[in-house]
């Protein structure tokens, strides 16, 4: 399994360099890059974000920030069927709201309560309108995680509980067979997946969100194969 990275906004661009000497063929840099994660979906990853207060290290203006996205979707085969994984969340879709702060960084009030903002990113949101990937995948905006439809795109902010140190995302895979009948294990033909996914419970709505994507690894030609999936309930 490839590990594929493109480090935020946060990281110091000596990341890089540590990730070209020692991640191997397992952990690959793809900052700015295309890259075939199964047959028929191509992802573009970028770490890269547009201002925010703290002055970080890969902080761009917006028109630089919507190039750099272009020139990565104009080298994708099947635009429809791609993954953005892109660092900062689109603009102005409840996947960007923070608090808002002062010149001193103080969290800003009104009669008690939290004032919060749309902080993400104009060129990001301009981007997936415009090429509608499958999916965009976000991080940045901590506690704004959530999932939203951008046209036909599904976009999402895995956000964390970072306060109680939970990230809501999984690891699976799942085997099995489809025969309705079997005399011999050894004579079944096995299928199996591997994939990644988020989970994610709303104040309104208590029953978790699971939105999930899988690969097959063990399949026969004529098998449907779906790579997304969305689900709603509790597990047991």
């Amino acid at each position: 399994m490839r590990i594929i990275t493109a480090p935020g906004n946060d990281d110091p661009y000596e990341v890089d360099d540590l990730i070209r000497e020692r991640g191997g063929d397992r952990v690959v840099l793809m900052e700015g890059e295309v890259t075939e994660i199964a047959p028929g979906h191509e992802m573009l990853s970028t770490g890269w974000s547009n201002h925010t207060p703290w002055n970080t290290h890969r902080e761009f203006d917006e028109p630089v920030i919507r190039e750099h996205i272009d020139a990565m979707a104009s080298r994708l085969v099947h635009p429809e069927a791609a993954i953005f994984n892109i660092h900062v969340p689109p603009y102005d879709t409840t996947l960007d709201t923070a608090p808002v702060l002062d010149e001193t960084f103080t969290v800003q009030t009104s009669m008690g309560n939290q004032l919060m903002a749309p902080v993400g990113s104009t060129a990001v949101r301009e981007a997936i309108e415009a090429h509608q990937p499958l999916a965009s995948l976000h991080g940045h905006i901590h506690e704004s995680g959530g999932s939203v439809r951008i046209g036909r795109t599904v976009a999402i902010n895995a956000g964390s509980e970072y306060g109680e140190g939970v990230l809501r995302g999984v690891l699976f895979t799942d085997f099995g067979f489809v025969e309705s009948r079997v005399s011999n294990l050894a004579h079944v033909s096995w299928r199996q997946s591997v994939g990644f996914g988020f989970r994610i419970t709303l104040p309104i709505f208590p029953a978790p969100i699971a939105l999930d994507f899988g690969w097959p690894i063990l399949k026969e030609r004529d098998d449907r194969r779906q790579v997304f999936s969305f689900s709603v309930g509790f597990g047991f």
